[in-house]
């Protein structure tokens, strides 16, 4: 238990006048039910599918993302993936209810040299020590509506004494109803 005489030195300090304690604490919203709400709240992933085919290493990568949102409101859904830094978006699409919306694809340096301009829509974030990039779009679902997120990207492997690495990060950061990721290589011999 906390001193009685501490606490108040230290809300003397933060210049809280109310000393009413029991009044602050009763209207506190318990942990467990900020958990729920946000669960609650939270659009539902219930597909996330990557398919990659590697031609003569050169990769072509299309993840897809199904987010459902279940609730009474409309709810921001938030679709993020890391990508390899040496890969280039080809394109971008974002499927809500009947509508399509397509990204616009700007190069790097472009779009390095252009802070002003803000995009809510398909920006690559931050570059990553490990080589990667997180790749983060959002959009409002409208109520008892879906969202699929369409990212295409592509990236030529480096080939070390005869062998190239391809690395594919999945982090839905939730669970998923349907999770496939599909890989086909296509390698001429000889």
């Amino acid at each position: 238990q906390q001193d009685p005489e501490f606490l108040a030195q230290e809300l003397a300090k933060a210049e809280i006048l109310d000393y009413n304690l029991i009044d602050n604490v009763a209207r506190r919203v318990p942990r467990q039910a900020r958990f729920l709400q946000r669960l609650e709240t939270r659009p539902r992933m219930s597909e996330f599918s990557v398919r990659t085919t590697i031609i003569s290493r050169y990769a072509f990568t299309t993840v897809s993302c199904t987010l459902v949102n279940s609730g009474s409101e409309d709810r921001e859904g938030v679709f993020e993936m890391q990508i390899p830094i040496t890969a280039f978006v080809t394109n971008f699409t974002m499927i809500i209810g009947d509508k399509a919306y397509h990204g616009e694809v700007i190069g790097k340096d472009k779009r390095l040299g252009d802070a002003v301009r803000h995009h809510r829509y398909s920006r690559p974030l931050e570059d990553g020590e490990n080589g990667v990039e997180m790749f983060k779009a959002s959009g409002t679902i409208p109520r008892k509506g879906q969202a699929i997120f369409l990212l295409h990207y592509e990236e030529l492997l480096q080939r070390r004494l005869g062998k190239y690495q391809y690395t594919l990060s999945i982090r839905p950061q939730q669970l998923v109803g349907r999770l496939r990721v599909e890989v086909n290589i296509l390698e001429n011999s000889g």
